[in-house]
């Protein structure tokens, strides 16, 4: 492989990572499952339907603590947070070093791979 086509590869691969494409590699079926054990109890995935926590339907994208509907947020309203993958991943991993005391969250998934997939998932939720 010529010194040019390895600096082409290297620039791309740079960039997929960057932008955040290495998240795409996460299974949604393998994140519904792990969802549906360790999520749905709280949050469910319809719009508009909230129980402990508020429904996480269509939030990629969306600003935190704006769900229409839910008010019980402390600290995420106030922030500046846009759930995308880096975000979510952080969030799902520990949800209090993310955020620090604002939040009543307290479950980690602390397995990358299921955080992954899971994070999949709810860019699939609609």
């Amino acid at each position: 492989m010529s010194k040019r086509k390895i600096i082409i590869l290297g620039t791309a691969l740079a960039m997929a990572l960057a932008s955040g494409a290495a998240f795409a590699a996460g299974d949604a079926s393998k994140g519904a499952e792990v969802y549906k054990k360790k999520c749905l109890f709280c949050h469910p995935t319809n719009p508009g339907v909230h129980k402990m926590g508020p429904s996480l339907a269509a939030m990629f994208g969306r600003k935190a603590g704006t769900v229409p509907g839910y008010h019980k947020y402390k600290g995420l309203k106030d922030s500046d947070i846009i759930w995308d993958e880096s975000n979510m991943d952080k969030w799902l991993a520990n949800p209090k070093k993310f955020l620090g005391r604002r939040t009543s969250m307290v479950y980690k998934l602390k397995n990358a791979k299921k955080r992954t997939n899971v994070i999949e998932y709810m860019k699939w939720l609609k």
